[in-house]
């Protein structure tokens, strides 16, 4: 089963909710067979360079899980073993969203 959590990681100035609905909406009218659930993951502490870019433009992060479900070791470390199909849920999942963003403007 594969999970999308969505995240808002931007300063309250910056944040912007339309962008995160239409992420939310895109990914479900593509109804991308792999994708089961999409949920809220609520305010996350990251330390990504994304927070400037969403105060530039309009802006949604989003977590693809590409974790093996028995793999002992998480993201960013050097024995990560990626699941290689969370990958293309990802390029499914930003083609969806480019389409309807590009569409609504």
């Amino acid at each position: 089963m594969m999970k999308i959590i969505l995240l808002v990681y931007v300063s309250p100035a910056t944040q912007r909710p339309a962008m995160t609905d239409l992420v939310v909406d895109a990914i479900r009218e593509a109804k991308i067979p792999e994708v089961k659930e999409i949920s809220d993951g609520g305010p996350q502490p990251l330390s990504e360079d994304f927070s400037f870019y969403a105060k530039e433009r309009p802006s949604c992060f989003f977590y693809v899980g590409a974790k093996k479900e028995d793999a002992p070791y998480p993201h960013h470390h050097p024995k990560f073993d990626i699941r290689e199909d969370a990958m293309v849920i990802c390029a499914k999942s930003m083609a969806a969203v480019t389409v309807k963003y590009l569409m609504e403007e």
